[in-house]
């Protein structure tokens, strides 16, 4: 499956191309944030309305192409299910447009939910603690009962659950194609306690810990890029050979 996936980006004739437009695509994204923030650093010595145009196109531009990218990330984990040894093209745009944005609207709504249950439950700890001091002779402060520090530790647990838990909901919506699919528990959990899952995301981990890495390195030069965009999409072929091997022989 290693294998698989790391030769997966070049499994294409004129793969190079390919490459070269994601590599381009997060070139637009990291500039066009860069821009966002000198533009609005800008602010106080030009004009506020030239200010803002430039501020709002560069956003549309640096959202387009990140949506894009998601997009496309989709078609990769399409081809792993499918077991297409074929990187896929960037064509057609529109298609990469309509699924990127779906799926960022499905990662959205997980993690909203997830943060307003990590963030009630930090707040019961913290406001536990803040209160456990109050008659302490001592005038300690800031110090954790074993109890506090239990829940903080299955807090911890719980956010590492969810992450998990939303790796594989964005799964689901590729393989299905519909947001719904996201969010049908016993789906999600048929294929979140498999042994094939987690060895792809393992796999999917260590090619982005590793190749990534490299590419975040070299990423004052012009290389760096494009080996990021190398490593995510063998990353991705990775997610979703693991899926698969999850889901078959029956298709759930």
């Amino acid at each position: 499956m290693l294998g698989d996936a790391l030769g997966f980006p070049t499994a294409r004739s004129g793969w190079q191309k390919t490459v070269g437009v994601g590599g381009i695509l997060l070139a637009v994204v990291q500039f066009g944030v860069r821009g966002v923030v000198r533009f609005s650093s800008w602010g106080r010595s030009l004009a506020f309305d030239s200010v803002s145009i430039a501020v709002v196109l560069t956003t549309v531009v640096v959202v387009l192409s990140g949506v894009v990218l998601v997009g496309y990330h989709v078609r990769v984990f399409r081809s792993a299910i499918t077991v297409d040894p074929v990187l896929p093209s960037f064509r057609p745009v529109r298609g990469l447009l309509c699924t990127g944005l779906e799926l960022c609207l499905v990662v959205f709504v997980y993690w909203a939910g997830f943060g307003t249950v990590l963030v009630g439950l930090g707040w019961a700890v913290i406001g536990g603690g803040s209160h456990s001091t109050i008659g302490d002779p001592t005038g300690a402060t800031g110090a954790l009962s074993p109890a506090e520090r239990i829940t903080g530790l299955t807090i911890a647990l719980i956010a590492v659950v969810l992450a998990y838990a939303s790796i594989v909901a964005t799964a689901r919506f590729a393989h299905v194609g519909h947001a719904r699919s996201a969010i049908a528990v016993r789906s999600v959990l048929s294929v979140m306690f498999t042994s094939e899952f987690f060895v792809g995301f393992v796999l999917w981990s260590g090619i982005l810990l590793v190749l990534g890495g490299v590419g975040v390195v070299l990423v004052s030069i012009a290389a760096g890029l494009f080996v990021v965009f190398y490593a995510t999409v063998a990353a991705t072929y990775a997610l979703g050979r693991g899926y698969q091997a999850a889901i078959d022989p029956v298709t759930k």
